[in-house]
């Protein structure tokens, strides 16, 4: 065989072996193979032992977004440092976050609001004695971001270790241990950004409670910032009542104010109460006329600063207490405002036609009964106040024959917005001895319903003039002869006649 022939078979040998390889190159590749390409999955086979494909995202500025309701296999700790990752949840769910390896890594997690990343809302490293998993719950109150940082507990190098990082939420409640420290349901209104919105002439059941179990989590105690609306010349109160062991309010209500810089931004406090009677209550209230149309911030917390004391359990849950808000003429807040001051919600009639002072509404009050024990024993003027004139500002005025009644007994009669009272000067635990105008009597009015209108004394009464004193009467300078005429002699002077008036008529 010649050189050249030889040549020409290597040649026909070597096409051969380049068209198998081209054929393997180019068939597609079995079913239930294929990968794909970008993602954090890795094969089945050994853990990669580099960085998985969201580094970086080592710091709470640099997380790698990734959907909820999915498992994220392969991500690992081959660079040494933690992993942050951004998750987007809904609110109103119960999202379960867990982080599990079967590979020799120990992830830990903690995760935080997007919005505040001062402090976590919930962490954990192991969710079981043994178990390098970790697993938390987050209750979601609002849409939102979420960072999930995850860092490894296990010593030793990482490269060829890999975890699982999961976010699935659930409708669920949250465990029995959150629901005892979830607070109320406006929570977590913590900031004026998550703010809940209330609404006028509702009673709303809250808690002073800190609504996260984490210790520390309620530096200064739980802060309830609320928005309700505010129409322009139109009253508000907003007034909490009914406070369950241990509460104690305090609130303090805002307009809004683009130029105020001071927390909470952009609004400008215009109001505020700790206790409306001092030594009487806890409760807090406060009460202006807007000048605006919108919101106002209305921020409820306990007056220490800090989260209820505990209390026995067969008193109920301690820090509760109850909210209303609107304006006062609404029926619901005119009614729970009534039962704070001690006085019935008295309906007042209304006259057919207008009058020039208002009259009293029409009020039976039995007089007390001979022998009740009933007195004025409560009639004590404790101190002196201003005299002068004043005007009745809601309806419904208690009109009470004693200071600070202890029977409803007592009341004489109620009085409608807008009557005039005369100012006595004298004061008893908040209460001032008034006359209202066409009133026949004096009687005691509790202070807060009023809105002085003329602060002067009252006219002293004109002294009583002198009476003259009158002469001394004259004795009589004749009197009838004696009786015994036969005599002839005059009667006997007057002192001696009255010693003998049987032998002497006069």
């Amino acid at each position: 065989m010649t050189i050249r022939h030889r040549q020409l078979q290597g040649f026909s040998a070597a096409l051969a072996l380049l068209g198998g390889l081209l054929a393997a190159l180019l068939a597609p590749a079995p079913r239930g193979q294929a990968q794909a390409i970008g993602t954090p999955t890795p094969t089945q086979g050994a853990p990669a032992s580099g960085p998985d494909a969201c580094e970086p995202n080592d710091t709470l500025l640099a997380p790698c977004a990734l959907p909820s309701e999915v498992e994220q296999a392969g991500l690992n700790f081959a660079d040494g440092s933690p992993d942050v990752f951004s998750f987007f949840f809904k609110g109103g769910r119960v999202y379960a976050i867990t982080a599990a390896s079967s590979s020799g890594a120990d992830p830990s997690l903690r995760v935080f609001r997007a919005a505040d990343t001062g402090a976590p809302v919930a962490a954990n490293d192991d969710a079981a004695p043994g178990s390098p998993d970790a697993a938390v719950q987050v209750a979601v109150p609002a849409d939102g971001w979420y960072l999930v940082e995850v860092t490894n507990r296990a010593p030793g190098d990482m490269r060829g270790r890999s975890y699982t990082l999961a976010a699935r939420s659930s409708a669920a409640p949250a465990t029995p241990q959150q629901a005892a420290t979830a607070g109320d349901m406006l929570e977590n209104n913590y900031d004026a950004q998550h703010a809940a919105r209330i609404g006028w002439g509702v009673p709303y059941d809250l808690s002073l409670l800190c609504p996260e179990a984490r210790p520390g989590a309620c530096r200064a105690g739980d802060h309830d910032f609320l928005l309700l609306p505010a129409k322009r010349g139109v009253p508000l109160v907003a007034a909490t009542y009914d406070l369950g062991p241990g509460a104690d309010t305090s609130m303090v209500l805002y307009r809004p104010d683009a130029a105020q810089s001071a927390s909470p931004a952009g609004w400008r406090a215009v109001a505020g109460n700790d206790d409306i009677a001092p030594g009487r209550t806890l409760r807090s209230q406060v009460e202006l006329t807007p000048d605006w149309d919108g919101d106002a911030l209305l921020v409820v917390a306990a007056s220490e600063r800090r989260d209820p004391p505990a209390v026995p359990a067969a008193l109920g849950p301690a820090g509760r207490y109850r909210l209303i808000a609107g304006s006062p003429a609404l029926a619901a807040v005119r009614a729970v405002l009534d039962a704070q001051d001690g006085q019935p919600a008295t309906p007042v009639a209304t006259p057919a036609a207008p009058l020039a002072t208002p009259a009293p509404a029409a009020s039976s009050v039995a007089a007390p009964a001979p022998g009740s024990g009933q007195s004025d024993a409560e009639e004590i003027i404790k101190e002196a106040c201003t005299s002068g004139a004043a005007v009745v500002a809601r309806d419904g005025a208690a009109f009470y024959a004693a200071a600070s009644p202890a029977s409803p007994r007592r009341l004489l009669a109620s009085y409608p917005r807008g009557t005039s009272v005369a100012l006595l000067g004298a004061c008893y635990l908040g209460w001032v001895k008034a006359q209202p105008a066409g009133s026949v009597t004096p009687g005691w009015m509790f202070a807060p319903i009023w809105r002085c209108s003329k602060v002067v004394a009252l006219p002293a009464p004109a002294p009583r003039q002198p009476q003259r004193p009158r002469p001394p009467r004259r004795p009589r300078a004749r009197c009838r002869l004696c009786a015994l005429r036969q005599h002839r002699r005059p009667c006997p002077r007057p002192r001696a006649a009255r010693r003998s008036a049987s032998r002497c008529a006069w």
